[in-house]
């Protein structure tokens, strides 16, 4: 049994509801309740340790949101009591690819690769460790990692 604010961010209800309204979440209403609460689990944890903007309401609390002193991608401020809308979507998201793929793992992205006497070329880079789909949703909640921005709040 998942349990918000412990282990993850949104209620399984809420997934539920989510997945009957979004096409192509099959592989969500074939997989058993167990599957789907450690499908959330799995989409919280990788969520939680990216680098979000504002501050945790309390030190006490075990998962990164909810937070104070964030902007949504409106520009208003996020109510400190509530998981904005496009965390919980990003959560969602993350759950039902979680059902088959482990998130955990990040691989370089292959560039080339050749069968004959076998040749393998990497991509330079390690990929993102967010989905463009996810990254889209959750990007203004998160601290920009360049070195020459700020954002205020007033």
């Amino acid at each position: 049994m998942v349990t918000i604010g412990e282990d993850t961010f949104v209620s399984l209800e809420y997934a539920n509801a989510y997945f009957a309204r979004r096409p192509y979440s099959s592989a969500w209403t074939a997989a058993t309740e167990e599957a789907r609460e450690n499908a959330l689990i799995a989409a919280a944890r990788h969520l939680d340790v990216l680098d979000w903007e504002g501050f945790r309401t309390s030190k006490a609390q075990p998962l990164s949101w909810p937070r104070r002193y964030v902007l949504d991608h409106e520009g208003e401020l996020v109510p400190a009591d509530i998981i904005p809308p496009r965390l919980a979507q990003a959560q969602c998201e993350l759950a039902i690819l979680s059902l088959s793929k482990d998130l955990t793992t990040t691989e370089p992205g292959i560039r080339r690769k050749r069968v004959g006497d076998l040749e393998v070329e990497y991509e330079s880079a390690m990929p993102d460790v967010l989905p463009t789909h996810v990254r889209r949703l959750v990007s203004s909640l998160m601290r920009d990692q360049s070195p020459h921005s700020a954002r205020l709040i007033f």
